[in-house]
């Protein structure tokens, strides 16, 4: 089995680990337009079950999607969150799996001033982890998968991003970046390279330009994680 930080009893587990974040955004006027939070889960090859919870303006609330599955293959996912609180997605699996989480906001930023006013997103990331817990040796096709991926965009265009996947194989295990690196590896005390990578926190601050007097930017921030693993009674976690 592989796995991830999630553990159940003695089970190993295969998971992405999110991080959550509190977001703000300075231009006048924000208004939460929806958050949503939309999750899928395939165990042992079969079908695919989809899982979601929205809510949208007028009175956006907060949503939460946890489901954990045990069924000779495990899957395990937690993706929350709302417009006045953190937010986070984690997803975990063993065995055969593929499952993914995603957390999504939009909101509109109005300047209500007679001039234009730059805008700037801050938000902060809580630290998170990355890993793949591997306990023995992968054989043949056996592999284990775990990723992230965060991105801000402004009026639909991407202003910010990271993307992390880290995939083991029985030829090893490689980490393939895209975006801001937010990634730390921690070094195996047996050599060979890193299975668990954790995710660096603090305040981050994007310039979303200018908007005019009047005017509406939308600003959209997705949170997704996901786990694949297809390592049936090999003992891993990722």
């Amino acid at each position: 089995m592989q796995t991830t930080f999630c553990r159940l009893a003695l089970r190993p587990l295969a998971a992405a680990i999110g991080f959550a974040l509190y977001a703000s955004a300075s231009a006048q006027v924000v208004e939460t337009q929806s958050v949503s939070a939309t999750a899928s889960y395939s165990l042992g090859g079969g079908a695919t079950v989809p899982l979601a919870a929205t809510s949208s303006a007028p009175g956006v609330s907060s949503v939460d999607v946890l489901d954990f599955q045990y069924n000779g293959n495990q899957s395990g996912i937690h993706t929350y969150g709302g417009p006045d609180s953190s937010f986070g997605s984690r997803s975990s699996g063993a065995g055969v799996y593929d499952v993914n989480g995603l957390f999504s906001i939009v909101q509109n930023v109005t300047n209500n001033t007679a001039t234009a006013q730059r805008a700037t997103f801050n938000f902060f990331i809580i630290p998170g982890l990355l890993q793949n817990d591997i306990r023995s040796n992968l054989s043949g096709a056996q592999y284990v998968s775990s990723g992230i991926q965060f991105n801000v965009k402004s009026n639909g265009t991407s202003v910010w991003g990271s993307k992390a996947d880290l995939t083991t194989t029985a030829a090893g295990t490689s980490l393939l970046l895209s975006g801001q690196n937010l990634y730390t590896p921690a070094l195996p005390s047996g050599g060979g390279s890193p299975s668990t990578y954790t995710i660096a926190g603090g305040l981050f601050s994007i310039d979303l330009g200018v908007i005019g007097a009047g005017q509406t930017l939308a600003l959209q921030y997705d949170l997704q994680t996901y786990a694949r693993g297809d390592a049936l009674g090999n003992g891993s976690f990722t």
